[in-house]
């Protein structure tokens, strides 16, 4: 239930155009990292990669990044002003998962 909903969380926050929230946990930050890194077409091992280790990856490829949709553009927001709790777990690599496929 907690993936789903912070899943489902996500994308509404995506949506809007001139959103000015943030995330609110490591498990929506695992999805918004899963689902952006598929978009930038980043390579890593979806089973084994680390919350923190994704972040990172992510948040270092967003410096040269340039956003294809208002959308991108929100994920790369959230994703920066995000500061990473630590949580772990099956949950956690089951958002990332979710994310990019």
């Amino acid at each position: 239930m907690v993936p789903l909903l912070a899943k489902e969380a996500v994308d509404i926050k995506i949506e809007f155009e001139n959103f000015t929230g943030c995330i609110q946990s490591d498990y929506e930050l695992a999805y918004a990292l899963g689902l952006l890194a598929k978009k930038m077409q980043l390579v890593f091992e979806v089973e084994q990669i680390a919350l923190k280790e994704l972040y990172e990856l992510v948040v270092h490829e967003i410096e040269t990044y340039q956003p294809q949709t208002y959308q991108e553009k929100n994920l790369c927001r959230l994703i920066k002003l995000y500061k990473i709790e630590g949580t772990q777990g099956e949950e956690i690599q089951q958002l990332i998962k979710m994310g990019n496929t």
